[in-house]
């Protein structure tokens, strides 16, 4: 649906479109947007080779997880980092709303576009402040991956 070269806003805009006409693929879309970015995060930030990280992210698939994971890969190596709640703003709110996409996506309801509102409107939110983070610490989440095959610093 996304490309790595496709900005924010164009991301932001075709998500809203879904609202109207198909609201559980918005939050779908929203939902797989914020892990993206997360996950580009991880490969920006970490010390890990790449394929240790690849590894590790396919068993990332909720909050908890990926608030354990910046813990373990980010902070542990850069005390500088704050937590993954502190980075998303409304990280509560959001992560009430990312339930929804596991409501949706295990096939366990439905919803409308007026259920779906919020909860896309909060992981978009959640993406840009990870966007905000990612700026703030002089990186972009659109560069080229760097390519680690070994533990930074080892």
């Amino acid at each position: 649906m996304f490309f790595v070269a496709d900005k924010p806003e164009l991301k932001k805009k075709k998500i809203r479109e879904y609202l109207n006409r198909e609201p559980m693929i918005a939050v779908l879309l929203a939902a797989a947007n914020f892990e993206w970015t997360v996950s580009r995060c991880f490969f920006i930030f970490g010390k890990s080779p790449n394929v240790e990280l690849r590894n590790r992210l396919k068993h990332c698939s909720s909050l908890e997880r990926y608030k354990d994971f910046w813990k373990e890969e980010l902070i542990m190596n850069d005390a500088s980092i704050p937590p993954l709640p502190q980075v998303i703003k409304k990280w509560n709110e959001f992560n009430e709303a990312f339930q929804l996409r596991h409501i949706l996506i295990h096939g366990r309801g439905t919803c409308s576009r007026n259920m779906a509102m919020e909860p896309v409107e909060l992981m978009l939110a959640a993406t840009d402040d990870l966007y905000e983070f990612t700026k703030s610490r002089g990186k972009n989440l659109h560069e080229r991956i760097p390519v680690r095959r070994k533990k930074k610093g080892a």
